[in-house]
């Protein structure tokens, strides 16, 4: 399930229920097409790229 913070604007897509005022669920796009990033490309990973806090 996807759910956006309303304040922040944050998405975030986990397995879990996500609760609390701030937050809603989103609902799946219905466009078949892939998504890509805003500029149209995908970007690759680097190694010293840093995720989620780390």
């Amino acid at each position: 399930m996807r759910y956006k913070n309303v304040k922040t604007g944050a998405v975030v897509e986990t397995d879990c229920v996500c609760r609390g005022a701030d937050w809603q669920e989103e609902k799946p796009a219905r466009s078949s097409a892939p998504s890509k990033t805003a500029a149209g490309k995908k970007r690759a990973v680097k190694k010293n790229d840093q995720l989620c806090g780390d």
